[in-house]
């Protein structure tokens, strides 16, 4: 497993992922609390990828894992931005979902997008808000 303990204070959270096909069929936030939850979680994630994505090494009582994904969409050019932090004694990760404009060249086929997070807080110190740009 590949050890993802952020090092410096300054390093509230680590993009892990940003995939187009996360085998997400519904648009879900969630906040992955333990090795066992995330081991489950990965087990869909990883459904279909050829090689599998390995699990990240995460110290559950200083850390967890955010999860936004957007559900299926007809095509490309749907994705999740980078999240705003702001912090506080809940820490609020502000992530939007974009959605591709009208006159933009995509890929016509369907898509899971979604991002995976390590934030350097424990799941009882964060909450995920989810905003359309």
């Amino acid at each position: 497993m590949k050890d993802l303990t952020l090092k410096s204070n300054t390093e509230e959270f680590m993009i892990y992922m940003e995939d187009s096909n996360t085998n997400i069929m519904e648009e879900t936030s969630m906040i992955i609390n333990s090795q066992e939850n995330l081991e489950s979680f990965f087990k869909v994630f990883n459904a279909t990828k050829t090689p599998k994505i390995t699990i990240p090494k995460v110290d559950f009582n200083s850390q967890c894992v955010l999860v936004v994904a957007t559900g299926e969409k007809p095509s490309g050019g749907y994705s999740v931005m980078k999240p705003t932090l702001e912090p506080g004694k809940i820490n609020s990760y502000f992530f939007k979902i974009k959605s591709p404009g009208p006159k933009d060249l995509v890929t016509m086929s369907l898509t899971t997008p979604g991002m995976i997070v390590i934030a350097n807080q424990p799941a009882n110190e964060v909450e995920i808000n989810l905003l359309d740009e």
